[in-house]
Protein backbone atom coordinates (compact mmCIF):
# COMPACT_ATOMS: atom_id res chain seq x y z
CA UNK A 1 0.00 0.00 0.00
CA UNK A 2 1.23 3.37 -0.77
CA UNK A 3 1.74 5.86 2.00
CA UNK A 4 1.38 9.55 1.08
CA UNK A 5 4.13 12.02 2.75
CA UNK A 6 2.26 14.43 5.04
CA UNK A 7 2.62 18.02 3.98
CA UNK A 8 5.18 20.10 5.57
CA UNK A 9 4.32 21.81 8.37
CA UNK A 10 6.43 24.83 7.23
CA UNK A 11 4.99 25.10 3.90
CA UNK A 12 1.94 25.10 4.53
CA UNK A 13 2.31 28.08 7.02
CA UNK A 14 4.02 30.01 4.33
CA UNK A 15 0.69 31.08 2.40
CA UNK A 16 -1.09 32.43 5.37
CA UNK A 17 2.05 34.35 6.68
CA UNK A 18 2.31 36.11 3.44
CA UNK A 19 -1.67 36.70 3.96
CA UNK A 20 -1.06 38.46 7.52
CA UNK A 21 1.98 40.77 6.46
CA UNK A 22 0.10 42.26 3.50
CA UNK A 23 -3.14 42.61 5.28
CA UNK A 24 -0.89 44.50 7.88
CA UNK A 25 0.82 46.90 5.33
CA UNK A 26 -0.27 50.15 6.81
CA UNK A 27 -1.21 53.88 4.89
CA UNK A 28 2.50 55.01 5.99
CA UNK A 29 4.12 51.86 4.42
CA UNK A 30 1.98 52.39 1.36
CA UNK A 31 2.93 56.06 1.13
CA UNK A 32 6.73 55.65 1.35
CA UNK A 33 6.62 53.56 -1.28
CA UNK A 34 4.78 55.84 -3.98
CA UNK A 35 6.66 58.51 -3.06
CA UNK A 36 9.98 56.24 -3.80
CA UNK A 37 8.60 55.35 -6.94
CA UNK A 38 7.53 58.99 -7.98
CA UNK A 39 11.23 59.87 -6.91
CA UNK A 40 12.85 57.44 -8.92
CA UNK A 41 10.24 58.40 -11.76
CA UNK A 42 11.70 62.14 -11.36
CA UNK A 43 15.55 60.40 -11.24
CA UNK A 44 14.94 58.89 -14.77
CA UNK A 45 13.46 61.88 -16.54
CA UNK A 46 16.67 63.74 -15.16
CA UNK A 47 18.78 61.19 -15.77
CA UNK A 48 17.66 60.87 -19.61
CA UNK A 49 18.40 64.68 -20.20
CA UNK A 50 21.51 64.75 -18.27
CA UNK A 51 22.94 63.92 -21.51
CA UNK A 52 22.27 66.47 -23.96
CA UNK A 53 22.71 69.13 -20.88
CA UNK A 54 26.19 67.56 -21.18
CA UNK A 55 26.88 68.53 -24.73
CA UNK A 56 25.41 72.10 -23.51
CA UNK A 57 27.55 72.75 -20.33
CA UNK A 58 29.19 70.04 -18.35
CA UNK A 59 28.63 71.22 -14.92
CA UNK A 60 24.83 71.63 -15.83
CA UNK A 61 24.87 67.80 -17.27
CA UNK A 62 26.62 66.92 -14.49
CA UNK A 63 24.15 68.40 -12.30
CA UNK A 64 21.44 66.44 -13.65
CA UNK A 65 22.76 63.27 -13.45
CA UNK A 66 23.42 63.66 -9.53
CA UNK A 67 20.22 64.99 -9.09
CA UNK A 68 19.28 61.79 -10.97
CA UNK A 69 21.17 59.65 -8.12
CA UNK A 70 20.11 61.33 -5.24
CA UNK A 71 16.52 60.71 -6.20
CA UNK A 72 16.68 57.17 -6.94
CA UNK A 73 19.12 56.40 -3.90
CA UNK A 74 16.87 58.60 -1.52
CA UNK A 75 13.58 56.37 -2.75
CA UNK A 76 15.58 53.09 -2.01
CA UNK A 77 16.26 54.34 1.18
CA UNK A 78 12.95 55.67 2.00
CA UNK A 79 10.84 52.07 1.00
CA UNK A 80 13.85 50.33 3.51
CA UNK A 81 13.00 52.56 6.51
CA UNK A 82 11.74 55.48 7.70
CA UNK A 83 13.31 58.66 9.61
CA UNK A 84 13.13 62.40 10.18
CA UNK A 85 16.33 62.57 9.13
CA UNK A 86 15.68 60.78 5.70
CA UNK A 87 12.53 62.58 5.47
CA UNK A 88 13.77 66.31 5.98
CA UNK A 89 16.40 65.19 3.37
CA UNK A 90 14.24 64.35 0.84
CA UNK A 91 11.63 67.60 1.13
CA UNK A 92 14.94 69.95 1.17
CA UNK A 93 16.35 68.41 -2.12
CA UNK A 94 12.96 68.41 -3.54
CA UNK A 95 12.91 71.95 -3.00
CA UNK A 96 15.88 72.28 -4.23
CA UNK A 97 15.57 71.33 -7.56
CA UNK A 98 12.32 72.65 -7.76
CA UNK A 99 13.69 76.36 -6.75
CA UNK A 100 16.49 75.35 -9.13
CA UNK A 101 13.63 74.75 -12.22
CA UNK A 102 11.08 77.65 -11.13
CA UNK A 103 14.79 80.29 -11.24
CA UNK A 104 15.74 78.84 -14.57
CA UNK A 105 12.13 79.17 -15.90
CA UNK A 106 11.40 82.80 -14.86
CA UNK A 107 15.01 84.79 -14.09
CA UNK A 108 17.29 82.06 -15.82
CA UNK A 109 19.82 80.54 -14.21
CA UNK A 110 22.56 82.91 -12.82
CA UNK A 111 25.92 80.91 -14.31
CA UNK A 112 26.11 79.05 -17.31
CA UNK A 113 26.22 79.56 -21.36
CA UNK A 114 22.42 80.67 -21.15
CA UNK A 115 22.62 83.09 -17.84
CA UNK A 116 20.21 85.55 -17.14
CA UNK A 117 17.70 83.52 -20.42
CA UNK A 118 14.40 82.59 -19.15
CA UNK A 119 13.84 78.85 -20.51
CA UNK A 120 10.36 77.43 -22.12
CA UNK A 121 8.78 74.77 -19.75
CA UNK A 122 8.99 71.78 -21.70
CA UNK A 123 7.07 68.78 -21.72
CA UNK A 124 9.59 66.55 -19.91
CA UNK A 125 10.30 68.96 -17.07
CA UNK A 126 6.92 69.83 -16.96
CA UNK A 127 6.21 66.26 -15.94
CA UNK A 128 9.28 65.48 -13.69
CA UNK A 129 7.87 68.48 -11.89
CA UNK A 130 4.51 67.08 -11.98
CA UNK A 131 6.50 64.01 -9.96
CA UNK A 132 8.71 66.17 -7.43
CA UNK A 133 6.00 67.89 -6.28
CA UNK A 134 3.76 64.89 -4.22
CA UNK A 135 7.21 64.31 -3.50
CA UNK A 136 8.21 67.03 -1.52
CA UNK A 137 4.41 67.70 -0.11
CA UNK A 138 4.44 63.77 0.86
CA UNK A 139 7.36 63.93 2.25
CA UNK A 140 6.57 66.81 4.94
CA UNK A 141 3.34 65.37 5.72
CA UNK A 142 5.23 62.23 6.70
CA UNK A 143 7.70 64.35 8.72
CA UNK A 144 5.37 66.72 10.17
CA UNK A 145 2.49 63.69 11.14
CA UNK A 146 4.38 60.85 12.68
CA UNK A 147 1.39 59.35 13.62
CA UNK A 148 -0.72 59.97 10.70
CA UNK A 149 -1.33 56.33 8.31
CA UNK A 150 -0.10 53.74 10.99
CA UNK A 151 -2.82 51.51 10.94
CA UNK A 152 -2.80 48.60 8.97
CA UNK A 153 -4.38 49.69 4.99
CA UNK A 154 -4.09 46.12 3.56
CA UNK A 155 -5.77 45.81 0.11
CA UNK A 156 -6.28 49.88 -0.58
CA UNK A 157 -2.51 49.99 0.46
CA UNK A 158 -1.53 47.59 -2.41
CA UNK A 159 -3.94 49.21 -4.62
CA UNK A 160 -2.01 52.93 -3.89
CA UNK A 161 1.44 51.72 -4.62
CA UNK A 162 0.16 49.81 -8.14
CA UNK A 163 -1.80 52.86 -9.52
CA UNK A 164 1.38 55.05 -7.89
CA UNK A 165 3.56 53.02 -10.19
CA UNK A 166 1.49 52.59 -13.24
CA UNK A 167 1.59 56.86 -13.57
CA UNK A 168 4.79 57.32 -12.81
CA UNK A 169 6.21 54.45 -15.82
CA UNK A 170 3.54 56.24 -18.04
CA UNK A 171 4.92 60.20 -16.72
CA UNK A 172 8.08 59.09 -16.97
CA UNK A 173 8.05 57.29 -20.13
CA UNK A 174 6.30 60.07 -22.11
CA UNK A 175 9.26 62.91 -20.50
CA UNK A 176 12.20 60.25 -21.60
CA UNK A 177 10.43 59.84 -25.52
CA UNK A 178 10.34 63.74 -26.04
CA UNK A 179 13.16 65.32 -28.56
CA UNK A 180 16.14 66.80 -26.92
CA UNK A 181 15.26 70.27 -25.52
CA UNK A 182 16.00 73.42 -28.48
CA UNK A 183 18.04 76.14 -28.00
CA UNK A 184 17.93 79.99 -29.50
CA UNK A 185 20.09 80.26 -31.97
CA UNK A 186 22.40 83.59 -32.66
CA UNK A 187 21.77 86.11 -29.83
CA UNK A 188 20.42 83.43 -27.73
CA UNK A 189 20.98 85.43 -25.05
CA UNK A 190 20.32 88.68 -26.46
CA UNK A 191 16.71 89.53 -24.41
CA UNK A 192 14.06 91.24 -27.01
CA UNK A 193 14.78 94.68 -28.07
CA UNK A 194 17.65 94.66 -26.13
CA UNK A 195 21.55 95.04 -27.15
CA UNK A 196 22.92 92.67 -29.59
CA UNK A 197 19.10 90.84 -30.26
CA UNK A 198 18.93 89.69 -34.18
CA UNK A 199 15.21 89.09 -35.09
CA UNK A 200 14.14 86.36 -36.67
CA UNK A 201 16.84 83.64 -35.74
CA UNK A 202 16.55 80.15 -36.13
CA UNK A 203 16.17 77.65 -33.03
CA UNK A 204 19.20 75.10 -33.55
CA UNK A 205 18.46 71.52 -31.84
CA UNK A 206 21.46 70.69 -29.23
CA UNK A 207 22.09 66.90 -29.16
CA UNK A 208 23.33 66.46 -32.75
CA UNK A 209 26.38 67.90 -35.21
CA UNK A 210 24.65 68.18 -38.46
CA UNK A 211 27.48 69.88 -40.10
CA UNK A 212 30.30 67.25 -39.01
CA UNK A 213 32.81 69.55 -37.25
CA UNK A 214 32.82 67.61 -34.33
CA UNK A 215 30.95 70.06 -31.95
CA UNK A 216 27.66 70.56 -30.92
CA UNK A 217 25.34 72.50 -33.52
CA UNK A 218 23.57 74.19 -30.93
CA UNK A 219 26.81 75.28 -28.44
CA UNK A 220 28.21 76.22 -31.85
CA UNK A 221 25.20 78.26 -32.77
CA UNK A 222 25.16 80.02 -29.08
CA UNK A 223 28.83 81.37 -29.07
CA UNK A 224 28.33 82.42 -32.83
CA UNK A 225 26.11 84.73 -31.58
CA UNK A 226 27.75 85.72 -28.49
CA UNK A 227 30.70 86.74 -30.56
CA UNK A 228 27.91 88.77 -32.79
CA UNK A 229 26.21 90.52 -30.36
CA UNK A 230 29.56 91.59 -28.73
CA UNK A 231 30.82 93.15 -32.00
CA UNK A 232 28.12 94.59 -33.17
CA UNK A 233 28.63 98.03 -34.51
CA UNK A 234 32.22 97.38 -35.00
CA UNK A 235 33.94 97.26 -38.38
CA UNK A 236 34.86 93.97 -39.50
CA UNK A 237 32.19 92.10 -38.76
CA UNK A 238 28.98 91.00 -40.10
CA UNK A 239 25.93 92.86 -39.04
CA UNK A 240 22.30 91.50 -37.82
CA UNK A 241 20.14 91.24 -41.02
CA UNK A 242 23.33 92.44 -43.58
CA UNK A 243 23.23 90.29 -46.91
CA UNK A 244 26.25 88.30 -48.03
Amino acid sequence: MTTLAAPSPRAGAVAPSRARHLRGTSGREAARSALAVAAAGAGAIHLSSAGAHLTEWAPLGYSFAAAAALQVVWGAALVRRESRALLLAGALGMAAVLGVWLLSRTAGLPVGPGRGVAQAVGVADGLCVALEVPVLLGALVLLRRPAALRPPAGRTARRLVAATTLGVLATTGVAVAQPPHAHPGPAATAKAGGPGDIAGTPMVETGIDGNGNGVDDGVEAYFAAESLAAHEGHEGYPQPGASG
